[in-house]
């Protein structure tokens, strides 16, 4: 008899900062689960960021050994280090874990509950553990497996540009403007700035003092609503005066920033 494996469910995590598949997670088997995998003829394999539970069959895709009615447990592994830098809403892993299970509908996945750390087995009581992932096997699975997902917004928040000019002329400096001109080519909504003086700072503004000497004159352009972060940088956000673009695509914040404060330097001979 030949026997090949079919997918009994899968595990995507899916993230909007991400243009393609968010790879920020391992998967942790733990030893009790492991033997589980074992005694019913299962595999655990991960690709491109998917978690995937195969399981054996015969020719006609019957299982050899069925895990109806079976709850296997694995564990959630942050890898990404920047993770809370681009992800909406906060979490503490150091006292709990998310907990998520497939109890109301077999084929998803429930919001996410609260675990004590203290309430796991000491395999999955590890740093950077960020979640723990209970799915029940369903009779319905072997004829259709479940793709769940675990979804993360992207974080969003004000978009600042902090320009710090030297050897402008009062009228050149008054000049200086950021636009969006890239919003139609990129298929997204404009993003539109408001002007700030530095008289007029808030307090979750860099102070003034902090961006340059007294030499220095200096303007705030921060967007009028919040922006989501995202991998894919928006074009041509760009720094002109006068209409003359003087940076086509201005910088946006990566993963390894926790705010989206960016400073700019323009200076004249």
């Amino acid at each position: 008899m030949n026997t090949q494996f079919q997918t009994l469910f899968s595990v995507n995590i899916a993230h909007g900062y991400y243009s393609n598949a968010c790879q920020d997670f391992g998967f942790v088997v733990p030893e009790e689960t492991a033997q589980l995998l074992k005694n019913r003829k299962l595999l655990a394999r991960t690709r491109e960021g998917v978690f995937y539970l195969l399981y054996e069959s015969d020719e006609t895709e019957t299982p050899l050994i069925s895990a109806e009615g079976v709850t296997l447990r694995f564990g959630l592994l942050l890898l990404n280090p920047f993770f809370s830098n681009i992800t909406q809403g906060t979490f503490d892993p150091l006292s709990s874990v998310l907990f998520y299970r497939n109890l109301t509908d077999v084929n998803a996945l429930n919001p996410a509950e609260d675990m004590a750390i203290d309430d796991l087995s000491a395999p999955l009581q590890k740093e950077g553990l960020w979640g723990v992932i209970d799915v029940t096997v369903d009779s319905s699975f072997y004829t259709a497996a479940p793709d769940f997902e675990i979804a993360f917004d992207a974080k969003g928040e004000i978009l600042k540009y902090y320009i710090v000019a030297t050897n402008y002329t009062e009228t050149e400096f008054n000049q200086l403007s950021v636009a969006d001109a890239g919003f139609t080519e990129d298929a997204r909504p404009e993003v539109t700035f408001t002007k700030v003086s530095a008289g007029g700072f808030l307090s979750d503004d860099i102070s003034p003092e902090l961006l340059g000497d007294s030499t220095a004159q200096i303007v705030l352009f921060k967007s009028q609503t919040a922006i989501a972060r995202q991998e894919k940088a928006r074009k041509k956000i760009q720094l002109s005066k006068n209409g003359s673009v003087l940076m086509t695509h201005l910088p946006q914040p990566g993963t390894d920033r926790p705010h989206s404060d960016l400073i700019i330097q323009v200076s004249k001979p």
